[in-house]
């Protein structure tokens, strides 16, 4: 579907995105998959969602290892006792955010760990989170503030990688 006011094709439809993730070769990335310019050039090539080929495969791989099957079922336990207090904090209370009490606690806690993230910073992933998200979209003033807060996540970035920061499992 051809969307006349932002001047780009849409596919909707699940037959459709399946016909497109199976032509990689003719439905490229790498480019970038984004409604604006800019996010594409930051994005494009150094992302799985905006990466072609080779690359993308390596990027799929790295981001892929830890959160495999056999992996995420020896965290079945912890998964369950973390969601366990989190449920017992936001029940005391008798009113909680269940998105952010727990949608979000459990993939920083329980992901960040599993990747190997430092602790600093992590309070400030679902924002970074948003602002990506945001940033995908036609250049407005959305994107444009999204952007900025982007620019935040990729010093933090920078700066544990400049700092030698590895994984420790």
């Amino acid at each position: 579907m051809y969307l006349e006011n932002l001047g780009m094709y849409v596919a909707a439809r699940y037959r459709n995105v399946k016909e497109i993730l199976s032509r990689p070769d003719v439905f490229i990335s790498g480019n970038g998959v984004m409604m604006n310019d800019t996010g594409n050039s930051i994005f494009a090539g150094g992302i799985g969602l905006c990466s072609d080929g080779d690359g993308h495969r390596r990027i799929r791989t790295v981001e892929s290892r830890p959160l495999n099957p056999r992996m995420l079922r020896e965290l079945r336990d912890t998964i369950a006792s973390e969601a366990d207090a989190v449920v017992n904090a936001a029940t005391r209370d008798r009113t909680f955010d269940a998105a952010t009490m727990l949608a979000q606690y459990l993939p920083l806690r329980i992901v960040s760990n599993l990747v190997g993230l430092p602790d600093e910073g992590r309070e400030r992933m679902p924002i970074w989170a948003a602002a990506s998200f945001d940033s995908f979209g036609p250049l407005n003033e959305r994107a444009k503030a999204a952007l900025s807060v982007f620019d935040e996540m990729v010093e933090c970035a920078n700066f544990f990688q400049a700092a030698g920061y590895q994984r420790s499992t």
